[in-house]
């Protein structure tokens, strides 16, 4: 039984790389009779790598999701009236924070 692992292995060992020869108008006459789905090597090669199309999908779904939130954060943001008032008297600036809102209630009616 031990011999018979030993050469099992010697001959994985010795045909693990093993690629045999073919003549290229073989391999042309071959490729021509299969559907168009087969690539060969050169022309596999040429396109863009699965990789590589994932990176740039995502990075485009990545900028239109950041100009998207952008573009609604500013459409939601109200710009608010700064007003200065002096502190001297807080019932001054109760007045005057009323007198805000209820101008702020007419202009939006």
């Amino acid at each position: 039984m031990k011999e018979h692992k030993d050469i099992e292995q010697l001959f994985k060992d010795s045909f693990d790389h093993f690629e045999a020869p073919v003549r290229p108008e073989l391999w042309s006459a071959v490729s021509q009779q299969l559907p168009g789905a087969v690539q060969t090597a050169a022309s596999a090669s040429s396109g863009l790598s699965v990789l590589t199309k994932t990176i740039i999908g995502l990075s485009a779904v990545g900028v239109i999701a950041t100009a998207t939130y952008l573009s609604l954060a500013d459409a939601e943001t109200v710009p608010v009236a700064q007003v200065e008032v002096p502190v001297s008297d807080t019932q001054e600036v109760d007045d005057v924070v009323i007198e805000a809102v209820e101008q702020e209630k007419i202009s939006d009616d």
